[in-house]
């Protein structure tokens, strides 16, 4: 036995984020705005659909790729008939949750945009842009010196669940590459993002002793009256969220080492309930509905999924672009494809 076929992994990061569409051609532009370009574009029957997606509906699907990135891209996926509405503009507190998260050279426009659709009646969930600082308040000396940190925004539609990111006074070089050119100047999705509740932590080694991401960050956030992640968590007083990174299995911690392509779990604490949205989180549904990665040896990861928790585990077949797949719900409950590299 070879040794990738000894330890199946991923290959690289997160590879598409899965968003189904009733009009493919308002879609494409949407994303071009963001630096997307249509790339392959193919078909699968309903037989083939209900194999692989668990939906009896014919299929089309459009890859988008963004300049050479090889990770971090769009599946546009057009069902033949009715599809349910997915989870919509719905906001980010609720299991089954997903957004996607891109660097922006450029948070005024996005937000002077997201304003104007919902002033124009769209179903829009937004949190202004809000800014993290990393310099201790002791420390910080306005109009003197810099103040290094990130500069956030959220913007959640019937279509489409993004979350834009600006970094202030520093850098990561391979934490994903804008294009200038498009309007919003905007890179790849840079993360993918998920919400559970597991106060046991569990669920989270799938993603790194499984799928073989690395761990590279958990961090805890208690509530603050005022500070921007407890309007988009819907956090309370006595709560905190806590954040964990799956990266690219290249990524270190070293600033010159992190990489885009990341799975980042945001994990409630159980006390306090959320909605469980995770029916409408996947094929079958409009919006944002499933995850894809890239394996070196599709046989060995299907077996090592199905020994670790995870449920409808399909058999391994040719997908709409002729790769070989297949696809499973992890132990959390949310849809991911994994693809053959």
């Amino acid at each position: 036995m070879s040794e990738a076929s000894a330890t199946p992994r991923i290959v690289g990061g997160l590879f598409e984020a899965f968003h189904a569409v009733p009009d493919p051609v308002a879609a494409i532009r949407y994303w071009q705005s963001f630096g997307y370009r249509v790339g392959a574009d193919a078909r699968l029957d309903a037989a083939d659909a209900k194999k692989l997606y668990g939906v009896n509906l014919g299929l089309r699907s459009i890859r988008l790729q963004h300049q050479d990135a090889d990770h971090g891209l769009v599946r546009l996926m057009v069902w033949d008939g009715a599809v349910g509405a997915g989870l919509g503009a719905r906001p980010v507190r609720g299991l089954g949750t997903r957004w996607t998260g891109q660097k922006t050279l450029n948070m005024t426009r996005l937000h002077d945009h997201a304003e104007a659709a919902q002033g124009l009646g769209e179903d829009t969930w937004i949190v202004p842009p809000f800014f993290v600082g990393f310099t201790p308040r002791d420390k910080l000396a306005p109009f003197a010196q810099a103040i290094p940190g990130v500069r956030e925004m959220v913007a959640l539609r019937a279509l489409t669940r993004q979350v834009f990111i600006e970094f202030v006074g520093w850098a990561l070089p391979q934490y994903g590459r804008v294009d200038p050119n498009c309007l919003f100047q905007t890179s790849q999705f840079t993360h993918q993002c998920l919400m559970i509740q597991d106060d046991s932590k569990k669920s989270l080694a799938f993603y790194d002793d499984v799928l073989g991401l690395v761990r590279l960050n958990d961090s805890t956030s208690a509530y603050r009256p005022g500070v921007g992640p407890n309007r988009i968590f819907d956090l309370v007083e006595g709560e905190a969220f806590h954040a964990t990174d799956f990266d690219d299995p290249r990524a270190t911690n070293a600033p010159a080492e992190r990489r885009s392509g990341r799975l980042k779990i945001i994990r409630l604490e159980e006390g306090r309930a959320a909605p469980d949205w995770r029916d409408l989180s996947r094929p079958g549904h409009l919006g944002y509905t499933g995850n894809s990665i890239r394996v070196n040896d599709l046989d060995g990861m299907r077996e090592l999924v199905r020994g670790a928790g995870a449920t409808a585990v399909t058999a391994a077949t040719a997908d709409e672009f002729g790769q070989r797949a297949f696809s499973f719900d992890s132990p959390d409950g949310y849809f991911w494809t994994a693809i053959e590299a």
